[in-house]
């Protein structure tokens, strides 16, 4: 009996090896491809979900100085019923007095009002 070699086999063994190969390398690129997408889908998110929060700090911000605007017309109609009326005792030192009183005691009040902040003007 004569020894044979049989090359036949090697070769479908080497075959099956390099597509096992090539199969395997494909897998890990797709994987890597799909992990860099979620990668850079999850970072976009984040981006996104900074803005909103500027936007909603802003929006809280401004309403804040909505409502100082609606207290500031509010105290400023009072002020001028108040000062509408006539009082007959009244003298116009007192009315005077009683203006710069107004007056000085508003001073904080109106100053946001005048002075809006900077930084709702800018994001305007």
């Amino acid at each position: 009996m004569v020894k044979q070699m049989v090359p036949v086999k090697k070769t479908i063994q080497t075959k099956v090896n390099l597509t096992k190969r090539k199969s395997a390398e494909d897998d890990n690129q797709n994987v890597e491809k799909r992990q860099k997408k979620i990668n850079n889908t999850y970072t976009h998110l984040l981006e996104l979900a900074e803005q909103r929060h500027a936007l909603l700090e802003d929006s809280i911000r401004l309403f804040g100085f909505y409502r100082e605007c609606d207290d500031f017309e509010k105290w400023i109609k009072d002020k001028e019923k108040m000062l509408r009326t006539e009082d007959r005792a009244d003298s116009v030192e007192t009315a005077a007095k009683r203006k710069y009183e107004s007056q000085a005691n508003s001073k904080v009040r109106y100053h946001c009002v005048l002075h809006p902040p900077t930084d709702l003007i800018a994001s305007a």
